[in-house]
């Protein structure tokens, strides 16, 4: 048995010591705590994020066929899907389709408006690109391509 004659010979923490620790401890789980419940919401809008490629592809097709954005699901041939974490995924006028998040563990669900836009002149000639941006929801909680200003 290990036992401490006199003061010299103890060895052992402080309650300084400890006090110190666990006010560490209190700082970093404070910055790292939020961090992984903000990685844990982008994780569950990624996954809505993917559904998109559907009804772009959709899109895509309609305009090499007919010439012209679609101004709807139905125009466009795409039935929209839900998962857990997404509640619809719409193709709207012109195009534009509509994201809506759901259970993301965010305090509000994060929506995003996918914009098709015409490289060259504008027209459907042209190479079409997506511009994704947040309609609701918090900067924090959407992959950096889709943070911009709320309109």
């Amino acid at each position: 048995m290990n036992q401490c004659i006199g003061k010299s010979s103890c060895s052992g923490f402080t309650l300084i010591e400890l006090m110190i620790t666990v006010a560490i401890l209190a700082i970093l789980l404070g910055v790292a705590v939020p961090s992984y419940q903000n990685y844990v919401v982008r994780a569950k809008v990624a996954e809505c994020m993917h559904l998109t490629s559907i009804p772009k592809l959709a899109i895509s097709e309609t305009v090499m066929t007919t010439g012209n954005l679609p101004d709807s699901n139905e125009e466009a041939g795409y039935v929209s899907h839900t998962t857990q974490y997404c509640e619809s995924v719409d193709i709207g006028e012109n195009g534009v389709i509509t994201t809506i998040t759901q259970d993301t563990g965010a305090g509000t669900d994060p929506v995003l408006r996918w914009t098709p836009e015409f490289s060259g002149d504008g027209s459907a000639t042209g190479m079409l690109r997506w511009r994704c941006e947040l309609v609701e929801g918090q900067f924090g909680h959407v992959p950096v391509t889709c943070r911009n200003s709320p309109s």
